[in-house]
């Protein structure tokens, strides 16, 4: 695969005959994930397609020859709208300050975020804290300070899906 290599097929007709990888970065990342990945088969993670413009949950696999060569990949992306819909629609029992996160720790990017702005970038230096303190410790709670208010944020590390999830507060609204 490089930046010349075409789609072949896509859900989106308008995106058959375009590029498969918009730059040689892309190309390098995703085929350092694909051989590295168990199975060769590579979650890149929530990032928006280019091919349709929506945020998707990226796979790639490796396409190899006879001898085993790395010819290069197949990928697919699955929208996560409705996933976020449900998630951005929970009924959080009239706490209206509670924000929902969810991270991938494997590429520290936000898999969820209450900015939607946010969903597939890279998470924030006081998010590294957290996504250690979950695979420290599995679960927890903290207490942080922003703008004058104190906040509380509880934390699951999911091993199953190397994610973290966490909900944070402000304390008055939980007490």
């Amino acid at each position: 695969a490089n930046t010349s290599t075409i789609m072949y097929c896509h859900t989106n007709k308008d995106a058959i005959g375009t590029a498969a990888c918009k730059s040689d970065e892309d190309v390098v990342a995703t085929t350092a994930g694909v051989e590295s990945a168990d199975n060769n088969v590579y979650i890149k993670g929530i990032v928006q397609s280019s091919a349709s413009g929506q945020t998707v949950a990226a796979v790639y696999a490796g396409v190899y020859s006879a001898s085993g060569k790395l010819l290069g990949f197949v990928g697919g992306g699955c929208s996560i709208a409705g996933l976020q819909d449900i998630v951005y629609t929970m009924d959080l029992n009239g706490y209206e300050e509670t924000d929902i996160y969810l991270i991938n720790v494997t590429k520290n990017n936000y898999v969820f975020s209450p900015d939607e702005a946010e969903i597939g970038a890279d998470v924030t230096d006081d998010d590294i804290e957290v996504i250690d303190a979950a695979v420290a410790n599995t679960k927890g709670i903290q207490e942080y300070i922003s703008d004058g208010q104190t906040y509380m944020l509880a934390y699951e590390y999911l091993p199953k899906l190397d994610m973290v999830l966490y909900i944070t507060d402000t304390e008055n609204e939980i007490y």
